[in-house]
């Protein structure tokens, strides 16, 4: 796991804001693994997390290629799903914190403010604020 990560998610845990993964799974259309297979990677994580008093409130992801529908990143799929399942998930004033140009794209496809972990590059889509690492994003996000 990546370092200070279980912290802060704990953090937005212990501020009462939900946490959810939306994750572009295209290994499992090539075939590189399978369901079963991420649900193992995900039970780790949500095991880990728990270790250091963290949790998420879903993890979301899309199994298919590119350009096949509408819950790739960065379409909104995903994310209008964790909306309609997740108690006190609601996209008006959430925010997105990704390591891509895809999910700047997603967050900001929905009005989200988005927080880019690592530098922009050239032609993608500008982040509200970069970050070296998913708790320097969180502390910003928080204000803290």
């Amino acid at each position: 796991m990546l370092v200070g990560a279980a912290k802060a998610i704990r953090i937005l845990g212990e501020l009462d804001m939900r946490t959810v993964v939306v994750t572009n799974q295209r290994g499992i259309d090539l075939g590189l693994m399978d369901e079963a297979d991420l649900a193992a990677v995900n039970a780790r994580v949500e095991r880990l997390l728990a270790a250091e008093g963290a949790s998420l409130d879903g993890i979301y992801h899309c199994p298919h290629g590119t350009d096949v529908c509408d819950c790739r990143k960065p379409g909104p799929g995903m994310f209008l799903r964790a909306e309609r399942e997740l108690p006190g998930v609601a996209l008006d004033g959430s925010a997105m914190i990704g390591d891509s140009a895809l999910d700047i794209e997603a967050g900001k496809r929905l009005g989200l403010t988005t927080v880019r972990i690592g530098a922009t590059g050239p032609g993608e889509p500008e982040p509200d604020r970069n970050a070296g690492s998913l708790l320097e994003g969180v502390n910003w996000l928080c204000g803290l």
